[in-house]
């Protein structure tokens, strides 16, 4: 073999040793890593393991938002309303989308008032939507028959004065003057006539109670023409009067309605008892009060 073949030869192995060290791993250096066939496969074994299907996903509670979505008018009524009734809707729906007619009885699954409320009006009145008609926005009453019958139970002064002191109210319901709604305070003319052209209707109330309206109280500064509606020719006598009582208000000689006071009280006893034992009162000589033009001859 000559020196060039030999030449040749050794460097064909030379060059395919190092074509073999180039294409062998080499190793690991600190603070390098390398996952392993087995980590390398993990997340598709995972994958493979995961449930599939419509009912394998976890499913929240409904949101609020969610059942306005079905429920937009209740939704609004709560929002509207701005009430302490603006909870998350399974704060009170524990129980929901589960009636089934004739399988399921209503009020097992409604909400119970007397859960959170107890019983604000004690043991006669628990029957809560009889007056609550709308629980959403529970303090919009309405002024129902039912609302009538329990009245009493929490206005019961006004339950007793009215039954007490008879007037033509006595006879009438609640409702038929707080209609509509509760808590609604219609005005006096609505039903009647004002004593006099635009009288207001506070001046209505300072002498009639509302609940007792015979029981009449007034001031001793009410204007006399209030008491001229019903007592007209008294208030033209008196106006027409040339006597100091033209000045005086009704109320100074009649503190109390149909309470008339006696002519003493403001004027002692002017005249001698023996001259007074002759007449039975004031008026056999100076007339009527509200009008003592001249002094009248004694009656024979």
């Amino acid at each position: 073999m000559s020196l060039r073949k030999a030449i040749g030869i050794v460097a064909i192995v030379s060059t395919c040793a190092l074509l073999l060290l180039s294409c062998t791993p080499r190793p690991i250096t600190t603070g390098q890593t390398a996952a392993s066939p087995a980590a390398a496969s993990a997340p598709a074994a995972a994958q493979a393991a995961a449930p599939t299907g419509p009912y394998a996903a976890e499913v929240k509670p409904l949101s609020t938002r969610e059942c306005a979505a079905c429920h937009l008018g209740v939704f609004n009524t709560i929002r509207n309303s701005k009430q302490k009734h603006q909870l998350e809707c399974t704060f009170c729906h524990e129980n929901y989308h589960v009636y089934r007619p004739g399988k399921t009885k209503w009020a097992d699954i409604m909400p119970n008032c007397l859960k959170c409320h107890g019983k604000p009006h004690g043991d006669k009145m628990t029957a809560c939507l009889d007056c609550h008609v709308e629980a959403h926005a529970p303090k919009t009453i309405a002024a129902t028959e039912q609302l009538q019958k329990g009245c009493g139970v929490c206005h019961g002064q006004v339950a007793g004065n009215i039954a007490k002191k008879k007037s033509a109210h006595t006879t009438l319901g609640c409702t038929t003057c707080h209609a509509g709604k509760h808590g609604y305070i219609p005005g006096c003319m609505e039903c009647h006539e004002p004593h006099v052209a635009n009288q207001p209707n506070e001046a209505c109330l300072a002498c009639h109670p509302a609940h007792t309206p015979l029981v009449i109280k007034y001031p001793v500064t009410e204007p006399n023409a209030t008491c001229a509606a019903c007592h007209a020719k008294a208030q033209t006598d008196l106006t027409a009067s040339a006597t100091k009582h033209a000045g005086l208000t009704c109320a100074k000689c009649h503190p109390a309605h149909r309470q008339i006071m006696a002519c003493s009280e403001c004027h002692g006893q002017p005249h001698a008892p023996a001259m007074l034992k002759q007449f039975k009162s004031c008026g056999d000589c100076h007339g009527k009060a509200h009008n003592m033009p001249k002094m009248l001859a004694p009656k024979k």
